[in-house]
């Protein structure tokens, strides 16, 4: 048994494949990643910090203004 192949041109194209990203581009992708979400996680945290403070300062001043205020015994 004899299989011939031909091709329909002779021509062909060369292709080259280049990296989207050099090394340094990838670290500093990464680390502008990684500012961004530290960023966002400090603020938030922040955030939750105040909220607590605001919280306990409310609670103070109600007991404060319960104590305050004569009994009605």
């Amino acid at each position: 048994m004899k299989l011939d192949i031909y091709y329909q041109e002779l021509a062909f194209e060369e292709m080259e494949q280049n990296p989207a990203f050099g090394f340094l581009s990838l670290l500093s992708e990464i680390g502008g990643f990684l500012g961004l979400l530290l960023g966002a996680s400090f603020l938030t945290i922040c955030e939750f910090l105040d909220h607590i403070i605001l919280f306990i300062a409310n609670k103070c001043r109600k007991q404060k203004v319960c104590a305050d205020r004569p009994s009605t015994e």
